[in-house]
């Protein structure tokens, strides 16, 4: 029994020989030389088969096998399929305050054939993302896909590479997207007399990206306030807005920090406002003068009730 092994999209190159039962090395591809063999222990049993080691893209293509004997020949053809399966993806993140996006870069090296990258959401769904950018080095693949996310819309992403039956995923969960940031910090700012308003300052520290911050009353409705300023150290966000309310409007207000999802928030009762109201020079000195009144005045009453009793 006489088996060749040919190559026919390379001109039928011989790959491998048998005849007389023995290998014939002469007249082969030197691309398989030492990594092909046959079954030799199956040969009695019909089984004809090329094993192929150190198996390479280049490997990837028709082969024909054709069995001969005294009385009789047949071949087969056939097309092998050569898969490399790739690296975990690897996934970077920037951020732009203008468009206060975030930009996720997914990459997953050493693949063949190309493989499909996908961005998916923490229920599994695809997301809207750019197209793949390919790059082809010694062979294998490396694909990249960009995604980008609202600030707002912040989430445990997937990216994915499939080939076939195989995948390699890579995820960035929402935290290690962002910093949710301190409870909110009230303080009554002043009081002017004139306007007979108070000035409400709210504050809240260690933010990333930046937050939204707004004051609302006890129903929950936003309240007309000054322009947010934001100030920025070692990469957070420091926020602070302020807010006027006449006297005769006072009520429960509300100051709230959101970022996406998450909210921190603090109140300020109506009792509280004179409280926290900072104290000027002339008041205190006003209650200075008082409480050296009242002592004095006591002190005569009690000198009063003293000659009374001797």
């Amino acid at each position: 029994m006489n088996i060749k092994w040919t190559r026919p999209d390379w001109g039928d190159a011989v790959l491998h020989v048998y005849e007389n039962h023995k290998d014939v090395n002469s007249r082969l591809i030197p691309q398989y030389r030492g990594r092909k063999a046959l079954f030799k222990e199956e040969l009695q049993n019909g089984n004809v088969s090329l094993r192929l080691n150190d198996v390479n893209t280049r490997d990837e293509g028709e082969y024909k096998c054709s069995v001969e004997s005294e009385s009789w020949f047949d071949e087969v053809s056939f097309n092998l399929t050569v898969e490399v399966i790739g690296e975990r993806p690897v996934i970077t993140e920037s951020y732009d305050e203008t468009s206060e996006q975030f930009s996720l870069l997914c990459e997953s090296k050493g693949w063949f054939p190309e493989p499909d990258l996908q961005w998916l959401n923490s229920k599994g769904e695809n997301q809207t993302a750019g197209d793949p950018e390919i790059q082809r080095h010694a062979e294998l693949f490396t694909v990249k896909r960009r995604f980008t996310v609202h600030k707002n819309h912040i989430d445990t992403f997937y990216c994915r590479a499939t080939l076939g039956e195989h995948t390699r995923e890579e995820e960035i969960k929402a935290e290690a997207l962002y910093a949710i940031g301190e409870r909110p910090v009230i303080s009554v700012e002043s009081y002017d007399e004139t306007s007979e308003q108070f000035s409400l300052l709210c504050e809240s520290k260690g933010w990333f990206p930046q937050p939204d911050l707004q004051w609302l009353n006890s129903k929950g409705e936003n309240q007309t306030a000054g322009v947010l300023e934001t100030q920025r150290h070692a990469k957070l966000f420091t926020v602070k807005r302020s807010f006027t309310v006449h006297k005769n409007h006072i009520n429960t207000f509300y100051c709230r920090a959101t970022l996406g999802e998450h909210t921190r928030e603090e109140e300020l009762k109506p009792g509280v406002f004179y409280d926290l109201l900072p104290m000027s020079t002339g008041a205190k000195a006003g209650i200075g003068i008082a409480a050296i009144s009242l002592i004095a005045i006591l002190a005569g009453i009690a000198l009063y009730i003293y000659k009374g009793r001797y």
